[in-house]
């Protein structure tokens, strides 16, 4: 009997060694046994308390990466969940060996990422760094364009939206010592470029803007300095709000008081449509005495209620769970800017949006917690509540105060707006 009690007792804990390791993203507990000791007190690698309605966000990357995290984080701020990968990720000989821990399962929506610094570190035969001929790259160039082409490979398996940040110069403080050279970054950030180019991947280029402040930046001759990791911060949270945005509208600069029409918009993807029976004295407009005046869209002259809309030209967007629209608007007399959608089914307004204001302000409106009404498009009157609403497919988006304009004191204005959600991509038409 006790052969058998053994085996019991054998397949019992085998069957506990198969159990599913919590997600390493989402567990504290499993976070803290990935992200090595001498890491877990730093602020970059704290656990990240995700909101669910935000698009997820990972950067990979080694102590550069480290550096411009927590940055990267207080910019998207309601914007994005950012995360890091557990560990510095170092160079693309180690990531390979652990790309698969690094994504964790996740359904990323945005992958920033990096390796090259450590790539290209001389090293002699016990590991050390030395400069050659003693030392050698740590991973040569031909190998590092295979790894690079592997790894993307694997990024491009989870569908995010991919940024390839270009490895960062390498400053004078560490060009005497020999062991690592600003030419080897140029020669590796070249075949990267060509990699990611011909895989039709966004670059992110840190090393232009650094090359030339590479003194004042750089701390050691590689990290960065306070100064530096804000640069970073500033310029990698830019390139990621890029991917996850589903378009921004500036306008263009125009005289005062022209109708707004398709040619004042700055983006070529953009289709305007003015809606309503005032939609005809929807104006450009600015004041040319008035310093920092933008020139805005304006709705003081409409005789009747007035809509503005747009519709992109090869896409859709999905607003259920992480849809956001941010503007900089100026209301005057009880106006209400408030956010319009096209379903497909049919116009809708939402019940939140920006009241008026003394001066300018940029707002946000998490669209997710609006409550929808219909909208009678011909009269932009509001109507029934809509229950159970689901707005996976948008078509147009756009805004609306409801009412008719009253010259200055009694008007919306709009400088700009960006709108953020999924994007549902879909094959352009042909014209």
């Amino acid at each position: 009997m006790r052969p058998v009690v053994q085996a019991i007792v054998i397949l019992t804990i085998g069957s506990a060694a198969l159990a599913k390791e919590p997600p390493l993203y989402s567990s504290k507990e499993a976070w803290q046994r990935v992200v090595p000791v001498n890491y877990q007190r730093r602020p970059e690698f704290a656990f990240v308390e995700a909101d669910t309605r935000l698009p997820h966000v990972l950067l990979i990357g080694d102590s550069i990466s480290m550096s411009y995290t927590v940055g990267v984080r207080q910019r998207l701020a309601g914007i994005a969940n950012v995360y890091r990968a557990p560990d510095n990720c170092r160079s693309t000989r180690q990531t390979l060996a652990e790309i698969e821990t690094y994504l964790g399962g996740v359904d990323w929506d945005v992958i920033h990422f990096n390796w090259g610094i450590h790539d290209i570190t001389h090293l002699n035969d016990e590991g050390r760094v030395a400069p050659p001929p003693e030392g050698k790259h740590q991973v040569g160039l031909e190998q590092y364009t295979d790894n690079l082409r592997k790894l993307v490979e694997r990024l491009k398996k989870t569908n995010a939206k991919l940024v390839w940040a270009s490895t960062t110069p390498v400053g004078q403080k560490t060009e005497v010592k020999g062991y690592r050279r600003d030419r080897d970054v140029a020669a590796y950030n070249a075949v990267a470029a060509e990699v990611l180019t011909a895989e039709q991947i966004a670059i992110n280029d840190l090393y232009a803007p650094v090359k030339p402040r590479a003194e004042e930046l750089l701390s050691d001759g590689v990290h960065f300095t306070r100064k530096g990791q804000e640069a970073l911060a500033k310029a990698v949270s830019e390139a990621i709000r890029s991917q996850l945005i589903w378009f921004r509208e500036d306008f263009t600069e125009t005289p005062p008081e022209i109708p707004v029409q398709q040619e004042h918009l700055a983006n070529p993807d953009l289709i305007l449509t003015r809606l309503g029976p005032g939609e005809g004295q929807i104006k450009r407009s600015f004041h040319e005495n008035t310093p920092g005046d933008p020139h805005y869209v304006w709705s003081g002259l409409c005789p009747r209620k007035w809509a503005i809309a747009f519709e992109h030209r090869v896409s859709s967007i999905d607003l259920s769970g992480r849809g956001k629209v941010r503007w900089r608007t100026k209301q005057s007399a009880d106006r209400v800017l408030r956010v319009i959608v096209n379903t497909g089914d049919g116009w809708l307004v939402s019940d939140r949006g920006t009241p008026q204001s003394e001066d300018w302000i940029i707002d946000e409106i998490d669209l997710t917690e609006c409550r929808w009404f219909r909208l009678d498009i011909e009269s932009v009157t509001k109507g029934e509540l809509v229950e159970n609403l689901a707005l996976s497919r948008v078509r147009e988006i756009g805004f609306t105060d409801l009412m008719p304009g009253g010259q200055s004191k009694a008007c919306s204005r709009l400088d700009w707006i960006e709108v953020y959600g999924k994007v549902n991509q879909r094959k352009k038409t042909t014209q």
